[in-house]
């Protein structure tokens, strides 16, 4: 009978266990889907971590949490983010950059490069815990989990506080959460680095065409709203075919690369904006400012471009490269804010046929 009674128990326990693991897996799965939805409804970095961080709190069962990078050149952990629950309580130091010689046993995870649990915190002497400074969240119950990308260490993420000890299903729980955050993570700043370039010309590093058509749309409508003026500045770099022919391509990027140094240093007012039409042509976005502002903005930029004495010995009117410019301004009542770029572009034309290096404004 007694044998019959501890089998019962027994066939109870692996029942209720293997219970807790099918929760905890559908659990990990809907927490595995929130990531991946903030990632793909374009959630920035920070969103994503520290909701993430969240979501291992919950999935553990935790009162409080952290997730901090680790810089394994410099052998320093960047303390970076704190669960809720933590941020009310803790009164320690937030933003920092902590030795890992100085880290307490909070740290171990990242010492030892795998998941260390920590069931009776309390117990441990003060002096092999360590590293906890003044003010911060009392642990009674701890466990770090350390996140790879391949080989190399880049951060821990831990909880703390559980009610019950943490078991080895919290491990492989929170260890896949932990990597599944990593790799959201890794995505949104992929996206955002392929968004950056998608905007910039990878030559110059000023804005390129698409910028350019995106943002004359946005201050179009502004313009139309708070019935305020715009300027378009259209500029093309005098005899540069010869230049690019004659010095080689080479040279052309590296002309290409000054006058655009030039441009942003002579439009940098707040607002302004650069960008690299095409080939050797730039264009400027001048909001708020009348057609005269505008023209003297252009006629001290061409004068900057050839004082920038860049050698352009194939040119008939200087010795130095220099532009032509067209300038063009709008007001609300304008039907199309396309006939401000086409008017700008006709003066650029202007300027080139009555002898470059000068500036038409009409």
């Amino acid at each position: 009978m007694k044998d019959y009674v501890n089998g019962a128990e027994n066939l109870q326990s692996k029942v209720l266990l293997l219970t807790q693991q099918v929760e905890d897996t559908e659990k990990l799965i809907e927490n595995i889907k929130k990531l991946l939805l903030l990632a793909k409804g374009g959630s920035s970095a920070k969103e994503i971590r520290d909701t993430g961080l969240e979501l291992v709190v919950e999935q553990t069962q935790s009162t409080g949490g952290y997730l901090h990078f680790f810089d394994e050149r410099e052998n320093v952990i960047d303390l970076v983010a704190w669960s809720k629950s933590v941020m009310e309580i803790c009164d320690a130091e937030k933003t920092i950059h902590y030795p890992l010689e100085k880290a307490g046993i909070w740290a171990d995870s990242a010492r030892e490069r795998k998941t260390v649990v920590h069931n009776d915190y309390q117990s441990i002497p003060e002096e092999v815990k360590g590293g906890l400074p003044e003010g911060h969240f009392p642990l009674y119950r701890h466990m770090s989990v350390p996140v790879f990308d391949q080989e190399k260490l880049v951060a821990i993420i831990g909880v703390g506080n559980k009610e019950e000890a943490y078991s080895q299903i919290d491990i492989e729980m929170t260890e896949i959460l932990a990597n599944m955050l990593w790799s959201v993570l890794l995505q949104r700043k992929a996206h955002e680095i392929l968004e950056k370039y998608s905007f910039e010309d990878g030559l110059t590093g000023l804005a390129n065409r698409r910028r350019f058509d995106e943002i004359i749309v946005s201050e179009w409508n502004r313009i139309r709203r708070n019935q305020s003026s715009l300027a378009v500045v259209m500029i093309d770099i005098d005899y540069f075919k010869r230049y690019n022919d004659s010095l080689g391509h080479p040279q052309g990027d590296i002309c290409l690369i000054e006058v655009a140094r030039v441009l942003q240093k002579s439009f940098r007012r707040a607002g302004e904006v650069v960008t690299r039409y095409g080939g050797e042509e730039f264009a400027i976005i001048i909001p708020n400012t009348s057609l005269e502002k505008a023209k003297n903005s252009a006629k001290l930029a061409c004068e900057a471009i050839e004082g920038a004495s860049i050698p352009h010995p194939y040119s008939d009117i200087s010795k130095y490269v220099t532009v032509s410019i067209g300038v063009a301004g709008i007001s609300p009542t304008s039907n199309e804010y396309m006939e401000l770029v086409s008017k700008a572009d006709k003066n650029l034309y202007k300027a080139k046929a009555n002898g470059r290096n000068q500036v038409i404004a009409k």
